[in-house]
């Protein structure tokens, strides 16, 4: 599996004080959705109700596209929405003052090859961030720098992963922001390695088959990496649930929203598996990456083995 991606930053300064919501994922998909709808549709005054104009439409695109007749893969058969290929890019720090003078950075990556007439728009929706107003307070921000769009890809083959050596060894797993994995609709508070493999794979396919390169090789590969999954153990466990609300301005309703912040520490033979974590970390992980949710940071903590070498003791 082939995952292309464009990245890009900008850097604002605090004019009007404002507080930052401790959970201000909604507030940024929010405002970027508003500023690209304006920049990006096509029929602004016609597209109120419903769009108008999907095949042209970058709003519809990066945040509401459908599923392709025929699907892909046959994970997205019976879907209704496809999942939106931008994810914004944001520190979780929890409620913050912003004063004056105060610097604060925003990105978005958007999964998929970005044509340069969508990566201009991108970069004209952050710099007209400073003409939107920010929480409660209705706070403003002046832009300081928007870097320009840097185009890259990451790619794993299970096949290949399965060639890896299968010794033991920890990494640890640290959720950027909350990670919300759900069984039964309720979310999922007791997380092992299987369940969090298993949901990221099946991101993984959709996404690649959606905005990359899936190769149905990988479908045949994937029970012998989910039975391996298996022999991964959580060492330690610091997480911390949280649920929240967010409000939609477009229906003026509210949405509760969940997930679990911290860390996770594992132990086995996790040499196969890094390849599709270091994707993982592109994609996101979970229910509402449009929103920020399931960023995660994979951190080795010992040197995984090669071929022939001793399983070192778990730390």
């Amino acid at each position: 599996m082939r995952l292309p991606y464009t990245e890009l930053f900008a850097t604002y300064q605090v004019v009007t004080p404002f507080r930052l919501a401790a959970h201000p994922g909604s507030m940024w998909r929010g405002v970027i959705g508003r500023l690209l709808r304006r920049e990006g549709c096509a029929r602004p005054r016609v597209c109120q109700e419903s769009c108008q104009s999907p095949a042209e439409c970058l709003y519809r695109k990066l945040f509401d596209p459908p599923v392709p007749v025929p699907p892909p893969h046959h994970f997205l058969r019976g879907e209704r929405e496809a999942p939106p290929p931008l994810l914004p890019l944001f520190g979780w720090n929890g409620s913050e003052q912003l004063k004056v003078g105060d610097s604060l950075r925003i990105g978005l990556r958007c999964l998929g090859v970005l044509p340069s007439v969508h990566q201009a728009a991108l970069r004209n929706v952050l710099a007209a961030l400073p003409t939107a107003r920010l929480g409660r307070d209705a706070g403003q921000v002046a832009l300081v720098l928007v870097s320009e769009p840097q185009q890259d890809e990451r790619s794993a083959s299970v096949r290949d992963c399965l060639k890896q050596p299968q010794d033991s060894f920890s990494v640890r797993m640290q959720l950027v922001t909350p990670l919300w994995i759900e069984q039964q609709g309720r979310l999922v508070q007791q997380l092992d390695f299987p369940r969090v493999f298993t949901d990221m794979m099946r991101r993984l396919t959709k996404l690649c088959a959606l905005y990359g390169t899936h190769d149905p090789d990988d479908d045949i590969h994937f029970s012998a990496l989910r039975t391996l999954a298996s022999q991964v153990r959580v060492l330690t466990s610091r997480l911390t649930p949280l649920h929240w609300e967010r409000h939609s301005r477009e229906s003026d309703t509210r949405h509760l929203l969940h997930g679990q912040l911290g860390e996770l520490t594992l132990h086995g033979p996790l040499a196969p598996f890094l390849p599709l974590l270091r994707l993982g970390e592109l994609a996101h992980l979970g229910k509402a990456t449009s929103f920020g949710l399931g960023r995660m940071q994979v951190h080795v903590l010992s040197e995984p083995p090669v071929a022939g070498g001793a399983e070192p003791a778990p730390p």
